[in-house]
């Protein structure tokens, strides 16, 4: 119970007994007939005031008890759903899964090596990976592909290479300060039509780019592009039949940037995810998985 408030309640008590037993004052000085009458109503008024603030006192220390206990519950039932958010995830969902993406899905590919929270899925991804630039030539001198099995690796064979019927993509943090959002979509749309090319029943999942800093915003990369970005790419995903993984949502802050906590590259880009932020991505896409399969 509220400290305050136990005061008061005790301090109400005191004033009260005060009143009834006249604090000591010597009873023969009331004499006068009016006089007593007048000092009694007095006291009864004043010992109904005390009595209503005491009740009061009790009654808000009880709503205050009652809200810290609810407070308490949904506290623990938010991190209950937290940690089991991942533990009932039959991670074997992974076994024929690639994630693909730039620098900020190699973050991921660390975090999962470390923890084993995302099974056993293939990693092709390479810093400076975009939409549009995996699709250039594979010895363009410009180009930035990735490997796998320290073979140099066209983006639209990923899945294959790696046997996977499941990918799951961030790309577009390279383009849009680039290319236009047109130009990133046709070629997003280009991609994922070779990928299903080669692997019919392939189950695509597109994460959104994440929020970044405030102070590393600039006119080519700013959050108004990232959240433009981040709204086609929900539609984009309902048009192509591709899950949406909202780590933008997962991620921002009440300001809509990246909170400084969660932040890799604060003296940098100012968009990378620290351990934690990797840890928020993680379980982003396996409800994403979960909530898309009915679970």
């Amino acid at each position: 119970m509220n400290q305050k408030i136990i005061s008061l309640i005790v301090a109400a008590c005191t004033l009260l007994t005060c009143c009834l037993t006249g604090c000591g004052a010597n009873a023969d000085t009331v004499n006068d007939d009016v006089g007593v009458d007048i000092d009694l109503w007095a006291i009864e008024s004043e010992r109904e005031s005390i009595a209503s603030q005491a009740a009061e006192a009790s009654q808000a220390a009880e709503a205050s008890q009652v809200t810290e206990e609810s407070q308490a519950a949904e506290e623990n039932d938010e991190e209950s759903k937290e940690e089991s958010s991942d533990d009932d995830f039959d991670k074997s969902w992974f076994d024929d899964c690639v994630f693909m993406g730039d620098s900020m899905m190699l973050g991921l590919s660390f975090y999962a090596e470390t923890t084993g929270m995302l099974g056993d899925a293939e990693f092709v991804c390479a810093a400076s990976l975009g939409w549009v630039n995996s699709q250039w030539d594979l010895y363009d001198e410009n180009a930035v592909h990735p490997t796998y099995n320290g073979n140099l690796t066209l983006l639209q064979n990923a899945c294959k290479v790696t046997d996977s019927h499941k990918a799951i993509v961030q790309l577009g943090m390279n383009d849009i300060g680039i290319y236009s959002m047109d130009e990133t979509f046709e070629k997003a749309e280009t991609l994922i039509k070779k990928w299903r090319s080669f692997t019919p029943d392939l189950e695509i999942y597109l994460i959104t780019i994440n929020p970044m800093i405030s102070i590393r915003e600039n006119e080519s990369l700013n959050n108004a592009k990232i959240r433009e970005y981040n709204e086609r790419l929900k539609t984009f995903t309902k048009q192509l039949d591709c899950g949406f993984v909202d780590s933008w949502s997962a991620i921002a802050d009440e300001n809509g940037e990246l909170p400084l906590d969660l932040c890799n590259d604060i003296e940098t880009q100012g968009i990378h995810l620290n351990y934690d932020g990797e840890g928020i991505l993680a379980r982003t896409v396996i409800n994403a998985i979960k909530e898309r399969n009915g679970n």
